[in-house]
């Protein structure tokens, strides 16, 4: 999907993009951090640990793996877990920054600030993320999750500089919308239950996971797990697990020399030709293939 900003006259083509701070936090039980009015747009993701957002006074809860691009001037308050305390990367994309004007590497967190109203600093057109924006990583080689913690590694190794930052921004928006048109309710927090039942099945995959499995994790009917599979992942169940067991035996492949069989039964395949006949079918083409399509030497 094409991200592009409302460029109107020529003299506002001449900016775009960047990222100003990126970072990783951890929090502590009884930490609360309260942002009155935080002039870019943040990407936000839970590493891990668990707790609560609230942003623009809209409470839901943030746990591993879900993350949220938030708006423009938006007011955030983090209320982590008391047991179990989230752990989050962010990034700060200033939509619109003029080419002529510096770049600040850090972000006006309150109007006080004097980066605050900046005229070489706005918000921008960014077609389907205007308002905040919601979604989970599919597993550990999600692409999204890949790049965000990419580039936070990459604005703290060395000090950030702006032709890297905003080529990384872009990249960030592509991901970004792909991420959030991956399911139809990007905007709605996921259940409760169906987290439990993602959670169970990407811990139990070595094993045969039926929906009564996944019913039992989540606390629901059989028609439950269903309704909230097609509802959130625009798919039933089944589909979801085979996705989820063709990306991780992918990535086994791409990045182990455990044999075929071996992964095959890491995924919950104990005949090797099963697997195999089902890896082609998600995949196009044979597990040996695969992997030599993708030889890291």
């Amino acid at each position: 999907m094409d991200i592009s900003i409302n460029k109107g006259t020529s003299a506002a083509r001449r900016g775009g993009p960047v990222v100003v701070l990126a970072n990783w936090f951890q929090f502590g039980p009884s930490e609360r951090a309260v942002r009155p009015c935080v002039e870019s747009r943040m990407l936000l993701w839970c590493r891990r640990g668990k707790g609560m957002l609230r942003i623009n006074g809209e409470a839901r809860a943030f746990e591993a793996d879900d993350w949220v691009l938030m708006p423009w001037g938006h007011s955030v308050i983090s209320e982590p877990d008391a047991h179990s305390p989230f752990f989050v990367g962010g990034i700060h994309l200033i939509p619109w920054h003029a080419d002529r004007a510096p770049v600040a590497f850090r972000v006006a967190h309150q109007q006080s600030d004097t980066l605050a109203n900046h005229p070489a600093r706005r918000d921008a057109d960014w077609p389907g993320l205007e308002k905040s924006m919601h979604g989970s990583f599919f597993g550990e080689a999600d692409p999204l999750a890949l790049l965000a913690s990419y580039v936070v590694e990459k604005y703290l190794q060395s000090p950030p500089e702006r032709r890297s930052m905003a080529a990384l921004a872009g990249l960030l928006l592509g991901e970004i919308a792909l991420a959030s048109h991956a399911t139809p309710l990007g905007n709605t927090p996921r259940p409760g239950s169906l987290r439990r039942m993602q959670a169970y099945a990407r811990n139990h995959l070595q094993r045969p996971i039926s929906v009564d499995h996944l019913a039992r994790a989540g606390g629901c009917s059989a028609a439950g797990v269903h309704r909230q599979f097609q509802s959130f992942e625009a798919m039933p169940p089944g589909r979801w697990l085979a996705r989820l067991r063709a990306q991780r035996s992918a990535f086994l492949l791409r990045t182990t020399t455990l044999a075929v069989r071996e992964v095959g039964e890491k995924v919950g395949f104990e005949d090797p030709f099963h697997f195999s006949r089902f890896f082609k079918r998600e995949m196009g083409e044979s597990p040996q293939r695969y992997r030599a399509g993708h030889d890291f030497l």
